[in-house]
C-alpha cells in the first residue's frame, strides 16, 4: 500500500502525499510517492508494532501479523507449512506398500507420478531390494528381478543374448511393427544416383533438416523410392534419418511444410 496522492500535478513538480501512521502531509517527487508510506523511520517503526489478526485460510487457526502485512496483502497462511500445502492444493492419504504405514501426500503428486507408493526413501530403497522369480522367455530359466521392472512389464528375459535370440525371430520381417513388406529390400531407381545426391546435399548446405548438423544421407519424404523428385528429397544424418523409420505421417508432414517454406 502506498501512499494516498492528494492531488494531481505534473512529473516534474512535488506531489503532496499523507503518512499512514501519523496523517503528516508532505510535498515529494512522484518517483517517491509510489514506493514511500511514511513520513520518517519513526513513524515506519510504531506502525510496524501494530499487528492485527487474521484467519489462516487453510487451517483456519486465529494467527497475529504485523498490520504493513496485512495492508499489503501478503497475511494468508498462519506458517510456511501451511502456505505450502495451501499453494499445492488438497492432501490425501495413501498406504505405504513397503510397512504399510499410512503417510500423507499432496493430491497433486499423485495425478502427476505414478510411483508415489512408499512413505519415505528408506523404505523405497529397501522395496527394490526384494526379488520376483520369473521364467525366462525364451530359455525357460529361472532368474531374479527386481519388483519395478516387473511391473512395468520388463522382466521377460535372464540376459541380453535370451532377448537377442526372441527379436531374432518376433522382431524380423513380417513380425516388425514397421514391416512394410520388404520394401527397404528393394533397389533404387536408375535416376536416384550419386549426381543427385550431390545435388541435394549442395541444395541443403550440406546440413540435416533436422538438427542442423553435418549430412550426407539423402531421405525419400514420401518413402518411395521410385519418386525421385528433388522436392520428394532431403539431406539428413544418420540418427535422424534413423528416426524417420518410425512415425512416419508426422516426419512426412513435417518436411513437406519445411519444403514449402524454402519454395
Amino acid at each position: 500500500m502506498t501512499f494516498e496522492a492528494l492531488g494531481t500535478t505534473t512529473a516534474s513538480s512535488k506531489v503532496p502525499v499523507c503518512c499512514l501512521h501519523c496523517g503528516t502531509t508532505l510535498l515529494l517527487y512522484p518517483s517517491q510517492a509510489k514506493t514511500r508510506k511514511y513520513c520518517s523511520n519513526a513513524c515506519k517503526y510504531e506502525a510496524q508494532k501494530n499487528r492485527g489478526q487474521r484467519t489462516c485460510q487453510f487451517c483456519g487457526n486465529k494467527f497475529e501479523v504485523k498490520a504493513s502485512t496485512i495492508a499489503d496483502g501478503y497475511a494468508i497462511y498462519c506458517s510456511r507449512e501451511c502456505k505450502y500445502k495451501g499453494l499445492k492444493g488438497p492432501i490425501t492419504k495413501l498406504e505405504c506398500e513397503h510397512c504399510g504405514r499410512m503417510f500423507e501426500v499432496k493430491e497433486y503428486e499423485t495425478l502427476r507420478r505414478s510411483n508415489v507408493r512408499f512413505c519415505s526413501p528408506e523404505c523405497n530403497s529397501a522395496a527394490q531390494q526384494v526379488s520376483i522369480t520369473r521364467l525366462c522367455e525364451t530359455c525357460g530359466e529361472e532368474f531374479e528381478a527386481k519388483p519395478s521392472n516387473v511391473r512395468r512389464g520388463w522382466a521377460r528375459f535372464c540376459s541380453t543374448k535370451c532377448y537377442g535370440e526372441w527379436c531374432s525371430v518376433w522382431r524380423c520381417g513380417e513380425h516388425n511393427p514397421v514391416w512394410k513388406g520388404g520394401s527397404s529390400f528393394e533397389p533404387y531407381p536408375p535416376e536416384f544416383n550419386a549426381p543427385l545426391k550431390r545435388q541435394i546435399r549442395k541444395r541443403d548446405s550440406y546440413r540435416c533438416a533436422i538438427c542442423g548438423k553435418n549430412a550426407r544421407c539423402v531421405h525419400h519424404i514420401d518413402y518411395d523410392k521410385h519418386n525421385s523428385s528433388p522436392s520428394n528429397l532431403v539431406t539428413l544424418c544418420i540418427p535422424c534419418h534413423n528416426k524417420t523409420n518410425h512415425h512416419r505421417k508426422k516426419w512426412q508432414r513435417f518436411f513437406n511444410a519445411r519444403m514449402e517454406e524454402q519454395s
